[in-house]
């Protein structure tokens, strides 16, 4: 063999060998990033959360309201009542109905002073002849007898008593001073007229003018309404009359529970009387209040959309377990938005994919779930 083919051979197994071992070396640097980008991918815990399918409409509120018109003004402490409930006889204002009786007032004031005068006299003389002895007209009070003057007094009291009405509450009930007017068209009855068409909402709630009649209300806390009205029946469940019903007033936060006593359908709207008979203080001054209908509630976990995977025809998650091992869960999906997914919690942790078939672990509280699993694969090992 000659010195040139001797140096070309060589030379291809040099060639050879610096491949192989460039092929040796990509090989191991393909299968360490992957392991390297999963070692430092990041992880997530599930959070709970609940789900909440509501229905925005608008309300109406219908009570009994008995309204009382005052001509004066309203008694200081009944005003600290506002919202209150209070007994039957309970005092609102003490009305005058005389244009001005301030002089009868002002002359009861001077014959008490001099009663009560003429009667420190019957104790110190002295001071009741320096009185009369100073008073040079019989006609002043002093000079009157202390009979004349008390029935005087009695004359006045009785006069000044005879101009003033009296306002008392006839039933109890919770006092309010919110005059709306529309105490007398949203009664309480014939249910079956409260139809989409009839409850005609106003843009902006009448407010009481200066020199309007003053007055108060009684309203009736034991049971109270809300007329409902639904623009899209379709987007809400089939409710029944009899059906319990959850609401939730958009001005609070409180979700409150009612009955439904009557259902109006019209040209494809709807609305739904409900009945409580509780939480009316929280909620008496109102009139057409936004509300939501709940109509479900479901626990589950809150996780990122970007999460989910397919595994042999199956929705589910990886996660890292406690020994580093790569593991893949499969999830119950309740509802999916954009950016997350709401799934089942499962029963101790278990969920049922398929009836007939056995439950199978889900995701727990504390998995560490991987936020993108586009570089994870089952069964590896992380640590």
């Amino acid at each position: 063999m000659t010195y040139d083919k001797r140096k070309r051979k060589r030379t291809v197994r040099k060639s050879l060998r610096k491949i192989l071992i460039l092929i040796i070396f990509i090989y191991f640097i393909s299968r360490s990033i992957p392991i390297a980008l999963a070692k430092n991918a990041k992880t997530i815990l599930p959070e709970k959360d609940i789900l909440v399918k509501s229905y925005e409409a608008q309300g109406i509120l219908i009570k009994e309201e008995e309204v009382y018109t005052t001509v004066g003004g309203i008694d200081s402490n009944a005003q600290e009542m506002e919202g209150e409930r209070v007994p039957a006889g309970f005092k609102v204002a003490n009305v005058s109905i005389s244009n001005d009786i301030s002089g009868l007032k002002e002359e009861l004031k001077e014959i008490e002073r001099a009663i009560d005068t003429l009667n420190k006299s019957d104790r110190e003389i002295g001071l009741f002849e320096k009185v009369k002895n100073s008073s040079s007209d019989n006609d002043t009070l002093l000079g009157q007898s202390l009979e004349a003057l008390n029935s005087r007094k009695e004359a006045i009291i009785q006069e000044i008593s005879s101009n003033k009405v009296l306002y008392t509450t006839s039933t109890a009930g919770l006092l309010s001073f919110n005059i709306d007017g529309y105490e007398n068209l949203y009664i309480p009855k014939e249910f079956e007229n409260y139809t989409y068409e009839n409850l005609d909402i106003p843009k902006e709630v009448k407010k009481k003018e200066e020199g309007e009649p003053k007055g108060f209300k009684l309203i009736n806390n034991f049971q109270w309404f809300l007329a409902i009205k639904i623009d899209n029946p379709k987007e809400i469940k089939e409710y029944e009359v009899g059906n319990l019903i959850n609401v939730e007033m958009k001005d609070g936060d409180k979700e409150i529970t009612g009955r439904i006593i009557e259902i109006n359908r019209s040209n494809n709207k709807m609305v739904i009387i409900v009945k409580f008979t509780t939480h009316l203080e929280e909620y008496y001054n109102l009139r057409f209040p936004k509300v939501k209908i709940i109509m479900s509630k479901n626990r589950g976990f809150k996780i990122p959309t970007k999460t989910l995977v397919e595994n042999e025809g199956q929705k589910g998650v990886y996660i890292k377990e406690f020994s580093g091992i790569v593991k893949f869960r499969p999830v119950s999906i309740i509802e999916s938005m954009e950016d997350y997914t709401f799934v089942n919690m499962g029963d101790g942790g278990y969920i049922e994919l398929k009836k007939d078939e056995k439950p199978v672990r889900t995701i727990s509280l504390y998995d560490e779930i991987f936020l993108n699993p586009s570089n994870i694969k089952e069964g590896q090992i992380l640590d």
